[in-house]
């Protein structure tokens, strides 16, 4: 099988639209591996999300299996369980799709070089440990005989958030960062591994925040809430005030936007020392894009929303074109940095 062309094609524009555009932009020999580390979190998501298909306790069995699977291989009898347990329960369309391809992007995995075979299972089942984490904490939802919980579950500490942020996004950054080193070597950045690592940790870490605040009125009907138990008390708020009191929680949701912030600073960083004009705008875009995001936090408190925190279509494409012109000058793209980074930290 061309696992490229067949995976990494139709299924990857299925799963992610948007991913897919940033894909197209990537150097060749980045794009297989970035490609497949994709559909791979994706696919993990897909079980450890499926509450409809599954209670926790089975997808959590279902996402350990998976893991392994990428440690050693297929597994007829895992693969079976995957399919009675999950994928013959999801209705038709793109993640089930995908969780049908699973066999074939094991294929494709095993058939990588092995630095990137390497690197793709070392973020693989950091991602994997912290979708683990999260069925273990919130399990099913809503736990109302717990008083400090009162109607919802939510993690104890900004520490237990911060970790969450480092295995689901964190380490992508570090994942893309040396995919990137060793395939382009001298011409992928001005500045040394180490730090592009470092970097490229907290751009990842930045860009999942901003998913917790966009969800967060979602998340809790769910039953979960990633604001952290211990900065809510202190307001004399438990997660399942927060619907109910969403403005209480206003100085908890400002501080997360701040870090944020903070995080994309330094993803910003990253962005600028990068060599090359398509993967510096491929960089570029998703900060680009969050902040903008950020932005309609600060305006529209995501407790009140009726769905997500989401920029419109036409505010996504305009970012897209806008960016374009930072092939001319970095100066440009510093520009749009700057006037988005002000409106999401609340200037």
């Amino acid at each position: 099988m061309d696992y490229a062309k067949e995976l990494g094609g139709d299924l990857l524009a299925g799963v992610s639209r948007s991913f897919n555009l940033t894909i197209q932009l990537l150097p060749e020999p980045v794009r297989a591996p970035v490609s497949l580390g994709y559909l791979l979190a994706r696919l993990l998501d897909t079980i450890a999300d499926a509450a409809e298909a599954a209670p926790a306790a089975v997808r959590r069995e279902r996402l350990r299996d998976f893991v392994v699977m990428l440690k050693h291989g297929p597994d007829a009898e895992a693969l079976a369980a995957l399919r009675k347990d999950i994928t013959q329960r999801l209705p038709e369309g793109d993640e089930k799709r995908l969780l049908g391809q699973a066999l074939p992007l094991l294929g494709w995995l095993a058939s990588m070089p092995a630095g990137d075979r390497s690197d793709l299972a070392r973020v693989l089942l950091r991602i994997g440990h912290g979708q683990e984490l999260d069925l273990i904490r919130f399990g099913d939802g809503t736990r109302a005989e717990d008083p400090a919980q009162r109607g919802a579950k939510a993690l104890a500490t900004a520490r237990e958030l911060e970790d969450y942020t480092y295995f689901v996004a964190g380490g992508v950054g570090e994942f893309w960062t040396r995919v990137c080193a060793r395939h382009l070597g001298e011409d992928f950045a001005e500045l040394p591994v180490a730090e592009m690592l470092r970097l490229g940790r907290h751009y990842g870490k930045g860009l999942q925040v901003i998913n917790v605040l966009r969800d967060l009125r979602a998340d809790l009907e769910n039953g979960r809430s990633y604001l952290p138990l211990e900065e809510l008390q202190p307001l004399g708020l438990a997660p399942g005030d927060l619907l109910s009191h969403p403005r209480e929680a206003l100085a908890v949701i400002d501080r997360w936007r701040e870090r944020a912030v903070a995080l994309l600073d330094d993803g910003w960083r990253y962005v600028g020392a990068i060599k090359e004009w398509p993967l510096r705008y491929a960089c570029a875009l998703p900060i680009l894009i969050g902040l903008e995001t950020l932005g309609l936090v600060v305006e529209q408190n995501p407790l009140e929303q009726a769905g997500p925190v989401k920029l419109p279509r036409s505010k996504t494409m305009a970012t897209l074109f806008k960016a374009k012109l930072g092939r001319l000058a970095q100066a440009w793209l510093n520009g749009m940095y700057a006037r988005r980074r002000k409106k999401a930290a609340g200037g």
